[in-house]
């Protein structure tokens, strides 16, 4: 996501989920940490979250004008595209 504040400063936000999945019975080095900070809890519902731990990264990052503007362009003319238009906009990097 890109944002642009009144002040006119530019930032891009992205949030990574992780599909590796530590699995919540596991005896590895977080097994033990685990099990102590579940003890007394009530048992997992079923779900994604019964499987196990993810990992969730945010990550922020101020663009200057000139950067923006360059990147706005390219980004639009892939958005505007008939041909291969989620590829291309994939490929459009800050």
């Amino acid at each position: 996501m890109v944002a642009q504040k009144q002040s006119g400063t530019v930032t891009v936000l992205t949030a990574i989920m992780s599909h590796a999945v530590i699995p919540l019975g596991d005896t590895d080095r977080l097994g033990a940490r685990r099990a102590a900070l579940g003890r007394g809890r009530r048992a997992p519902r079923p779900g994604p979250g019964a499987q196990g731990l993810r990992t969730l990264v945010l990550a922020t990052r101020v663009l200057g004008e000139a950067e923006y503007a360059a990147w706005a362009e390219e980004h639009a003319a892939a958005a505007g595209s008939l041909d291969d238009r989620e590829q291309r906009v994939a490929a459009v990097r800050i």
